[in-house]
């Protein structure tokens, strides 16, 4: 037994050395951190996301967003759009994402329509509808649109106070008074309305859930 005990030893003595390499180079990390889920690139506000965007990465505990997205949460955020512009590399949060009642097609963006700009609109607009857009100094139709965002005068959004999407006639009961509307165009049409709204104030009348 004498004999074996050199070698005994040494098997200890290496034991103890992997052991202790793997815990300062895989162990600690795994510890001391968990898995989440980061934006690969820049994504813009109104997005539709798909898990081409998003990429995992380790993070301490302690500095976990809340909500934050892990990794097997992933069919989550996948098919629903961005509330923000995320930046690169920027740890994802559940608050990040809404369900998909729009999102960005190619070609188009999200404008801002001013309260200044508009001659009459209905109260209980909401993210999600579709509305028709006149010019009362045209005297035509300027288009059809998604409403991407409703905001109050600090732009935060407009929603019914109960969670849920209403019934047009219903929507009385709300989280804010409307200060202007984002919708979903592109840019040659956003420039019309904003030449037509810079000559004559007040040009725009717009038709929630309006015809073809």
């Amino acid at each position: 037994m004498k004999k074996f005990r050199p070698a005994i030893g040494i098997l200890m003595i290496i034991l103890a050395i992997g052991s202790m390499f793997y815990w300062e180079s895989y162990g600690r990390e795994r510890f001391f951190t968990e898995e989440a889920l980061y934006a690969k690139h820049e994504i813009k506000k109104g997005e539709l996301i798909n898990a081409g965007m998003l990429k995992a990465g380790r993070i301490s505990h302690e500095n976990l967003v809340q909500g934050a997205v892990r990794m097997n949460e992933i069919k989550d955020v996948v098919g629903k759009i961005a509330e923000f512009n995320i930046p690169e590399n920027c740890q994802l949060s559940k608050s990040m994402f809404s369900k998909r009642d729009f999102f960005i097609g190619k070609g188009r963006a999200i404008f801002v329509i001013p309260q200044e700009w508009i001659y009459m609109r209905s109260s209980s607009l909401r993210k999600g509808d579709k509305i028709d857009i006149y010019s009362l100094s045209q005297r035509a139709k300027i288009g059809k649109f998604s409403v991407a965002f409703v905001k109050d005068n600090v732009d935060r959004e407009i929603t019914d106070l109960n969670g849920t999407k209403k019934e047009l006639l219903n929507r009385d009961s709300t989280s804010g008074v409307i200060d202007h509307i984002e919708i979903i165009c592109n840019e040659d049409v956003y420039s019309k309305i904003r030449a037509l709204c810079q000559t004559n104030p007040k040009d725009l009348l717009i038709i929630q859930g309006g015809n073809n």
